[in-house]
């Protein structure tokens, strides 16, 4: 494929998606798994996951657009993000199912459904009480000021206040805490918080409930961590789900619509970037390996070097996502011609000194014409990078 279509390329493959989403629809039975668009929104990839019964999580007009032509129905398509403008309201109403973030966004689209004559439903992000502190398998803590969502402390003062809005049909609850989490007991104390949410919702509020998103954000591990205990999820989850039907058929008279984010788990693994060594040099004891695409084609791995040279405090353990994960190194395999293990720095060809993937690593074949090959590259990489950037060629994708 790198002689056919040239590099840096991404490549995707096919049936290690399918099997991860096989293995979450077996984790959560009776519920539509949520995949995030700003994650790989490569159009293959997209077609692929809405014609599996995925639903869709958009953060941009463009987003709800994108998944509209790739097949994705506008009930599948879940709109949340911050600061929506009038513009973006307008662009996608009727288009998708959109998640209020604020007070006054919902007066806006109060407003709007007024104005079409229409009773739209919607549903209202909540900001809740609890967060995930730093790791991949952290505890659970307070919630500090959030830019996302009401604060469900405040939903009390507001009920009166949803009221009046009459053109609405408020009846979806949204909660996302943090993505790349690995631990099945974090995200069944956040689940089961979010329940509590829904019942106060439902019982207190005496509001109707037709869907709720129990947010996931399910991580990968690297090469050092233990992977997610899905049997264990699905465990503590299934019982969740149970209870809150229950719940909804007996003050809704209703089925409740349940999803959960699946963060990168569908695709990260699933993907490698490829790129080819196009010169190796010596300076002051130190060998550099070039090869372009780095930082303006795959931001990620630069990001989690320059992170490593941090003096970061002993007990930081991240993330900060998108951008980074946390410590670990994601060391590529070396495809081409032979020869012994040895000390390299690898670096991108940009003019910056900033454009370095990794420091000081053991690695065999590095020789220029040979090919180096990153691992779980397949969220949060391409659509994350400045392809632009100081003008070079762009890079490939493909499905395989």
């Amino acid at each position: 494929m790198a002689e056919e279509l040239g590099t840096p390329l991404y490549v995707y493959e096919k049936d290690a998606i399918l099997a991860q989403l096989a293995r979450l629809k077996r984790t959560f039975p009776g519920v539509t798994i949520l995949y995030s668009l700003k994650c790989n929104p490569f159009e293959p990839v997209c077609r692929l996951l809405a014609g599996r019964t995925c639903g869709f999580d958009a953060a941009s007009p463009g987003e709800v657009h994108k998944a509209l032509a790739s097949g994705q129905t506008p009930d599948n398509i879940l709109y949340s993000a911050p600061g929506k403008s009038l513009d973006d309201l307008q662009r996608t109403f009727d288009r998708c199912t959109l998640i209020a973030d604020s007070l006054s966004e919902l007066h806006r689209l109060n407003a709007l459904a007024s104005a079409a004559g229409k009773i739209l439903t919607v549903g209202l992000r909540i900001s809740p009480s609890l967060a995930l502190g730093p790791g991949a398998r952290p505890d659970i803590v307070q919630a500090l000021p959030d830019k996302f969502g009401v604060d469900e402390e405040r939903l009390p003062e507001l009920a009166r206040e949803f009221q009046s809005l009459t053109s609405l049909h408020l009846a979806g609850l949204h909660v996302h805490v943090r993505s790349q989490v690995l631990s099945a007991q974090a995200l069944t104390a956040i689940f089961t918080h979010v329940a509590r949410l829904a019942r106060f919702w439902v019982q207190e509020l005496h509001r109707p409930l037709a869907f709720l998103n129990l947010g996931g954000g399910l991580g990968i591990p690297n090469a050092l961590e233990e992977g997610l205990d899905l049997d264990e999820l699905g465990c503590q989850t299934g019982r969740l789900v149970a209870s809150l039907q229950d719940l909804c058929r007996q003050e809704s008279g209703g089925p409740l619509r349940l999803f959960v984010e699946s963060g990168r788990f569908l695709v990260g693994r699933a993907g490698s970037f490829v790129t080819r060594i196009t010169d190796v040099k010596t300076s002051r004891g130190t060998t550099f390996a070039c090869a372009p695409g780095l930082m303006n084609h795959y931001l990620r791995i630069c990001l989690a070097r320059l992170m490593n040279d941090l003096p970061l405090p002993d007990n930081f353990a991240g993330p900060l996502e998108p951008l980074w994960s946390g410590p670990g190194l994601a060391l590529p395999l070396v495809l081409g011609a032979p020869a012994p293990v040895q000390r390299v720095t690898l670096c991108g060809t940009l003019c910056t000194a900033q454009d370095i993937a990794l420091r000081d690593v053991l690695l065999p074949g590095i020789l220029p014409g040979n090919l180096l090959v990153f691992p779980n590259a397949g969220a949060y990489a391409a659509a994350l990078s400045p392809h632009g950037f100081a003008g070079h060629e762009a890079h490939g994708e493909v499905l395989v």
